[in-house]
């Protein structure tokens, strides 16, 4: 009977390494600012949060040092009085 609860005891620990182990793996999102823009990066893609620059046509990088820039959050322009244009890379798929 021992042995028995040892090996539920044991199955019980691995189990909880395991799940332990895909928790803290998990890729956290971090703001990362690049020039005028702010992003979100969250492992391979970037998420454009914000623009803070005074130019009034706004080029959007298609990378943020090895994240690809993937979608445009929605108020990236908000504040902004003095954008007129804005070239959007073909990486972008999701707007807002």
């Amino acid at each position: 009977m021992k042995q028995k609860a040892n090996k539920i005891l044991l199955f019980l620990f691995v189990i909880s390494c395991f799940c332990s182990l895909l928790f803290l793996s998990a890729s956290a999102a971090e703001e990362v600012r690049s020039g005028d823009f702010v992003f979100t990066v969250e492992g391979t893609t970037a998420t454009l949060k914000e623009y803070n620059g005074t130019a009034a046509d706004v080029k959007i990088p298609s990378k943020v040092g090895t994240a690809k820039v993937t979608a445009i959050g929605n108020e990236a322009f908000w504040a902004n009085k003095t954008m007129k244009s804005v070239t959007i890379p073909t990486t972008v798929k999701v707007i807002g």
